[in-house]
């Protein structure tokens, strides 16, 4: 016989406490003075021997109640010499995935849940002497250690789903490199999937001969998903004061129709406006949803919809720049034919706050309040410029770059290189026929708007 916790066998040395209790007697007697105790004397002796044999059962029995209590903490084992492999040989590690996909349901409910049934019935086919590791995507230091069984049950009790995600194959190369630390002599590893195809990367897992291990899957009932794909807005700019329609697309990744489901927008923490949409099995389906930008500036928004038991992708962010006005200056080449085509577009249209520069003449002093430079036909940079386009770029302002016909090749790279942009190879020669004319005033400026639109996104 062996004990599974030997160390408590110290706690023995408790018994010394009721024999000393019994060889000192600490109770103290009061002396009473009677007249005539003769008649007592036959009585008192016979009292004295039942009371020391009552002493000596309760001292065998306090001995007893501490002898067994210490017993059942240290828990005694019977151990079958001839086994292959001794109860405390096995180290067995658990992988549970706890990724978003594991909130879909079976017969037992989430297969998280599901996976943490599984996880214990693998723990209680084990002695108590084995020792386990428990690990998730999280790849949480604290479970880097081996646990007895009820650490590890309270540890599979309080995991919960995380956002993170491990390839299958960093997950078992992670785990057999713990458990070869352990230097048990048994070792296992069980892995507790639904095993989505993004992470099953197989061929990138090496087996190892030393570790045994087990793949246990698990499937959904089916995988109904209903999520927001994707919005944008019908305007390409956004003011403050101005009605905006916001088109929203949703994937209905199901079997079944969606009838007046309902989509809710968040603006600044604040619900905004609410829009109702209709998609039919496996298809996707547009809404649109319209609301006043009350706020200027950087504005922080979501899209939710209620969608059961995959809830993960139920909600998209988004954010937009709303301005009553946009500060817009414009360098022109001195050779610039195209200027009087942005001050005609810009200087009556209350969005914009225009003013306009030669490359000759630039006052530097305008560009820490612009929104948008427009270098616009400038044929040679000067490092003037370019340092100080640099450092409007790096504050986070915007350029747009229009090319000069006869611009210098060399310079536009060396410019285009501080911006970590692409060089300029060779000038397209090539001529394009359209049915219409299209004016250039209307052209450049629908680009500029596309240009501007990246606010949106950033």
């Amino acid at each position: 016989m062996s004990f599974v916790f030997p160390s408590f066998l110290y706690a023995l040395f408790a018994v010394s406490i009721p024999i000393i209790i019994h060889l000192f007697n600490f109770r103290k007697y009061k002396t009473v003075y009677f007249t005539n105790v003769k008649f007592l004397r036959e009585l008192k002796q016979e009292s004295q021997s039942k009371s020391r044999l009552k002493e000596l059962l309760i001292l065998a029995a306090r001995i007893l109640a501490i002898t067994c209590l210490v017993l059942a903490f240290a828990q005694p084992v019977l151990v079958d010499k001839t086994a292959v492999i001794k109860t405390g040989d096995k180290a067995i590690g658990i992988y549970i995935d706890n990724s978003f996909s594991m909130e879909g349901l079976n017969k037992n409910g989430s297969l998280l849940s599901d996976a943490k049934k599984r996880a214990n019935e693998i723990i209680d086919a084990f002695g108590n002497a084995d020792r386990f590791m428990l690990l998730t995507n999280d790849f949480e230091g604290k479970h880097q250690r081996l646990l007895s069984k009820e650490e590890i049950k309270d540890a599979i009790t309080e995991l919960r789903i995380s956002a993170a995600v491990k390839p299958l194959s960093s997950v078992v190369k992670r785990q057999n490199d713990f458990l070869k630390s352990s230097k048990a002599k048994d070792l296992r590893q069980f892995i507790i999937s639904d095993f989505q195809k993004s992470v099953s990367d197989f061929k990138n897992m090496n087996a190892d001969t030393l570790i045994s291990t087990t793949l246990i899957p698990l499937a959904a009932n089916n995988n109904n998903n209903i999520y927001i794909d994707s919005c944008w807005f019908e305007t390409l700019v956004q003011q403050k004061g101005i009605i905006q329609k916001l088109n929203i697309r949703v994937w209905n990744k199901s079997n079944q129709a969606v009838e007046n489901g309902t989509i809710k927008l968040f603006i600044n923490k604040q619900q905004i406006g609410i829009a109702s949409y209709n998609a039919d099995a496996n298809s996707k389906a547009e809404t649109k949803l319209t609301f006043e930008c009350k706020e200027e500036g950087f504005n922080f928004c979501s899209l939710k919809i209620e969608d059961y038991p995959i809830v993960f992708d139920d909600e998209l962010f988004f954010s937009f720049n709303s301005k009553l006005n946009i500060s817009a200056l414009v360098i022109n080449g001195k050779d610039s034919k195209t200027g009087t085509h942005f001050k005609s577009l810009m200087q009556n249209d209350s969005l914009f706050n225009f003013k306009e520069n030669n490359e000759q003449a630039i006052d530097y002093a305008l560009f820490a309040t612009s929104n948008l430079i427009v270098l616009n036909e400038v044929e040679n940079f000067s490092s003037g410029l370019i340092a100080e386009i640099t450092k409007y770029v790096d504050n986070g302002g915007y350029l747009a770059i229009i090319p000069a016909t006869k611009a210098n090749q060399q310079n536009y790279n060396d410019f285009y290189k501080t911006l970590n942009l692409p060089f300029i190879s060779n000038l397209d020669t090539a001529k394009l026929k359209v049915e219409k004319q299209i004016l250039e005033p209307a052209f450049t400026m629908a680009c500029l708007i596309k240009l501007m639109n990246a606010w949106i996104y950033l």
